[in-house]
């Protein structure tokens, strides 16, 4: 992973980011490997419903302690393993689901890709970043000589512009915006369904 000061300044570009594509409210949301829940608790007064769904189980009993101490009633936090559950929604629950610096952890996220679409409404969209493939050959390059050697090894995949756009066509889910940011080492997709 990248140094802890690094690592929150990425974290904080990367929420940014994807809050910019959030409407002015009120919003339901799925936030797929929440954390901390920091992206649902910074847009609280905007969110009619949120929920922050991560495998760490000891996140979700914090940020659940910490919306209870706030006093938040909107957010709900739950303990589910994307590549092996189904989401424990119903259909067509959310306006907006949420994957930042997910997706490159999954072996298989095809599971998680038809949850989305299943979960999703009609007009909503999914927001999902990644490091780009640039990242990777950069990160490569800074682990042979030394430098940030466990950055890689949780990095399942990379992505670039066309294979996750043949991963979420195959789904069912069209993009309709990406961007590369942090100097073309990060990359945001926003899809609809409906190919």
């Amino acid at each position: 992973m990248y140094p802890p000061p690094l690592a929150l300044k990425i974290k904080r570009i990367r929420l940014k980011k994807v809050e910019s594509f959030f409407p002015s409210g009120p919003f339901d949301i799925l936030d797929v490997g929440c954390g901390d829940g920091q992206l649902l608790f910074n847009n609280i007064s905007k969110i009619g419903t949120g929920v922050g769904v991560d495998v760490n189980e000891k996140i979700i009993s914090q940020n659940i302690k910490m919306a209870e101490e706030k006093g938040i009633r909107n957010l709900q936090f739950l303990k589910v393993n994307v590549e092996k559950e189904a989401l424990p929604f119903l259909n067509d629950s959310f306006d907006i689901l949420t994957m930042t610096a997910v997706i490159e952890h999954l072996i298989n996220p095809t599971n998680l890709i038809s949850e989305a679409k299943r979960v999703l409404r009609k007009k909503g969209i999914l927001i999902i970043t990644t490091p780009s493939n640039v990242s990777d050959k950069v990160g490569r390059s800074l682990a042979f000589i030394g430098l940030l050697r466990k950055m890689w090894n949780k990095h399942k995949c990379y992505y670039s512009y066309y294979s996750m756009k043949r991963l979420l066509h195959n789904i069912g889910f069209c993009i309709i915006r990406y961007e590369r940011f942090s100097g073309w080492m990060n990359q945001i997709f926003i899809a609809k369904r409906g190919v």
